[in-house]
């Protein structure tokens, strides 16, 4: 028989307590996390799919806040203004495309107008139990005439005074892919091609194709192509199509949406049939999509750039 293991009780007692005591202090840091909101004023929108240069730059500005620790709830406010995507709607995709945690964005999609933009808050601020204490986000016209009015609304404000629009250097601090060397300089078509299947919604984007989606956005900006088609299998469900969804993304990420090819709601599309879709494309074809797509490569896009991105650590 070997013979028994002699611990000392004070040492052991001592270790249990101390993992007992950072245990239950993370979890009571976590739950008491004191909420540090900002909250993003919305703009009627430039199309049923196309936000604001403005209402970007106000979303940039919250995510730089975020990224600094400044602010760690943000709740964007803005209601059905112009089509079936709501202000608050469009800013959350433009958050969560940017990299903020989609759980830590509050939407309020009603108001549609600054007053509105204050009860409503202050209403959510209620049913929340939240100090009604935070930063108002948006440009210094507007704050001008928004900060009474929270004011008045029983908040304590702070201003935060975004750009007229996303700067090149504020787009810049972005995560991205960087491109292979065989994409070249020539301006050529970009597909971002989402395969979603589920019973759920994909109401925002996944932490992978907002990466495909900053990536494509970043070659448009830097002029190594010049539009970006967006396709997503069928069926969608919710109100808002992937392929919609993708394209509010793209727009906040410095695409013009006049250069972005729609390709939504075609019943039993499949990944086989890009090639047939897109047989006007003359130029160079860069297919950005997932690496489960591989296998489905077809003959028909033996001319094409293929560009398989997941997540930063499997990018090929």
């Amino acid at each position: 028989m070997l013979p028994s293991k002699k611990y000392d009780p004070f040492v052991f007692a001592l270790i249990a307590s101390l993992a007992l005591a950072v245990f239950f202090t993370t979890v009571a840091d976590a739950a008491s996390e004191t909420p540090r909101p900002g909250i993003v004023l919305g703009e009627y929108p430039a199309g049923a799919r196309t936000p604001t240069a403005q209402q970007n730059a106000r979303c940039m500005k919250a995510f730089r806040l975020y990224r600094r620790g400044v602010i760690n709830r943000i709740v964007v406010t803005g209601g059905y203004t112009r089509d079936h995507i709501s202000e608050a709607r469009m800013m959350k995709i433009t958050l969560v495309a940017f990299g903020v945690p989609q759980e830590r964005i509050i939407e309020e999609p009603r108001a549609g107008t600054t007053v509105e933009n204050a009860k409503f808050a202050s209403m959510l601020f209620d049913r929340l139990g939240w100090e009604k204490k935070a930063f108002i986000i948006s440009q210094s016209y507007h704050l001008m005439r928004a900060k009474p009015i929270f004011r008045s609304a029983g908040f304590k404000v702070k201003t935060a005074f975004a750009n007229p629009a996303p700067t090149g250097k504020e787009y810049e601090m972005l995560e991205t892919v960087e491109p292979p060397g065989w994409i070249g300089e020539a301006p050529g078509a970009a597909v971002v091609f989402e395969d979603y299947h589920s019973d759920e919604p994909l109401e925002f984007p996944s932490p992978a194709l907002a990466l495909r989606l900053r990536t494509a956005a970043k070659l448009y900006r830097d002029g190594i192509i010049h539009d970006v088609t967006v396709y997503n299998d069928w069926y969608t469900r919710g109100h808002v199509d992937i392929a919609e969804m993708m394209q509010v993304a793209l727009v906040a990420l410095g695409v013009s949406a006049r250069d972005i090819d729609l390709l939504s709601h075609d019943h039993y599309s499949r990944f086989e049939r890009l090639p047939k879709l897109l047989k006007d494309e003359r130029e160079p074809v860069i297919l950005i999509t997932s690496s489960e797509q591989k296998k489905r490569v077809t003959p028909g896009m033996s001319g094409w750039r293929l560009w398989f991105i997941d997540a930063p650590q499997a990018v090929r």
